[in-house]
């Protein structure tokens, strides 16, 4: 297994995926491709991407529908999108903005820019998973704690009814 970040190329074309990927080397991350939406989907519910690089027009499942779909479930809705698509209009911007994608980039794309934002993302993600595992941690002291104040709380109520023996063996 990888300590390496994750990163998810969705896109119907084969030489744009290899083209991002070439770009991305100096990152030192894993990068995986999906050529359809509908694959995409299920590469990231199974490999958990740290980052999702989304083109919109696909054939099938286009990107609009892929973050519907992410967004759905609790393992993938928290994922990073970044929309890269040759679409410019500000519709298209924002209905992916209000879908849940996190930025939204021209094909034309500035590759340091492009970096850069995914430097940033992977940060947030970083951070939001270490706040998730902190929140599933205290839950559980939560829950422990809960239980062991359930107990004392049955042990004072047989108490305060009298029906509490407690039996001491003599040394």
């Amino acid at each position: 297994m990888s300590d390496k970040p994750k990163l998810l190329i969705i896109d119907d074309d084969k030489v744009n995926t290899e083209i991002i990927t070439g770009k991305l080397k100096s990152l030192d991350i894993l990068v995986m491709h999906a050529l359809r939406g509908e694959d995409g989907v299920q590469m990231a519910q199974q490999e958990k991407p740290d980052i999702i690089l989304l083109d919109v027009v696909m054939p099938g499942m286009d990107g609009f529908e892929v973050i519907r779909q992410l967004k759905k479930y609790q393992d993938t809705s928290i994922i990073p999108i970044v929309m890269i698509t040759a679409l410019d209009d500000v519709k298209s911007r924002v209905k992916a903005l209000e879908l849940g994608a996190d930025d939204f980039l021209n094909k034309d794309v500035d590759w340091a820019s492009l970096t850069a934002r995914i430097k940033s993302l992977l940060k947030i993600k970083q951070y939001n998973d270490s706040m998730r595992e902190y929140q599933i941690n205290l839950q559980r002291e939560v829950e422990k704690k809960n239980r062991g104040a359930a107990a004392c709380s049955c042990r004072v109520k047989k108490i305060r009814d009298g029906n509490y023996h407690e039996t001491h063996q003599s040394v």
